[in-house]
């Protein structure tokens, strides 16, 4: 069948494939770079040239992650410029993904605590 169903507070919240369930409840695409050392401030000129509307939501030693709102990328305009980068953008490794299955469970168990 394929189908997954969510349960949040003893009712089903919503009900479809895994691709319909991120399509309808995953808002961002996630964008995670690795850089070079001491190069996080040109990384994050970098993406906010690329995506203006991008927040920073995760960084750890060398790597970084965005989200950017999917109503606001043009994907053919990220990978376009992604690609094409300098190199004082300090960019070594980058990809683009959609919203996880965990991250749609998550998101539907904090509006179920919201609905209380």
């Amino acid at each position: 069948c394929g189908r997954i169903g969510i349960m949040a507070k003893g009712e089903l919240r919503c009900l479809g494939t895994t691709l319909h369930l991120k399509n309808k409840f995953g808002d961002f695409f996630k964008i995670d770079v690795a850089h070079r050392p001491d190069a996080a401030e040109a990384v994050d000129a970098f993406v906010l040239h690329v995506l203006p509307h991008a927040q920073l939501l995760i960084t750890s030693a060398g790597t970084r992650t965005y989200g950017a709102r999917r109503a606001e990328t043009r994907l053919s305009h990220v990978f376009e410029l992604f690609e094409a980068r300098p190199d004082d953008a300090a960019i070594v490794d980058w990809g683009l993904r959609q919203t996880s299955l965990e991250e749609v469970f998550l998101k539907i168990a904090r509006e179920a605590d919201a609905d209380c």
